[in-house]
């Protein structure tokens, strides 16, 4: 994700699983600050939630993370849980029948590893 602009519309999502629309306040060197959407914040005044990493959008005391948009945290999720699958499956301890040695090498090279041959 590129650099935040002031007023910025981001999804934020807490370690407890709770997410929310909020809005970028102030964008520094390091870090940024987001104030609640106004959908979800009924005080006339906003009031910054945190300071989340320019960097990782990684919050200060480690709480939640920003991404760009609800959707982009939802593929994250489909991503990692498909790829804990992978993982599972790859711990098996012989190949498909079908497997060759060039899926193996396309594979390889699609995750960024050596191809030996």
């Amino acid at each position: 994700m590129s650099k935040p602009v002031v007023g910025q519309r981001l999804w934020f999502e807490s370690r407890l699983g709770s997410g929310r629309d909020v809005i970028v306040w102030t964008v520094g060197r390091k870090w940024l600050t987001v104030t609640s959407a106004p959908e979800w914040d009924s005080s006339p005044v906003s009031t910054p939630l945190g300071r989340f990493s320019v960097k990782t959008m990684l919050a200060e005391h480690g709480n939640g993370k920003l991404w760009s948009s609800r959707s982009a945290y939802q593929y994250a999720l489909t991503v990692l849980s498909d790829w804990v699958e992978l993982a599972l499956y790859m711990g098996r301890t012989h190949p498909p029948d079908d497997m060759t040695l060039e899926r193996i090498a396309e594979a390889k090279a699609t995750l960024g590893g050596r191809v030996r041959r």
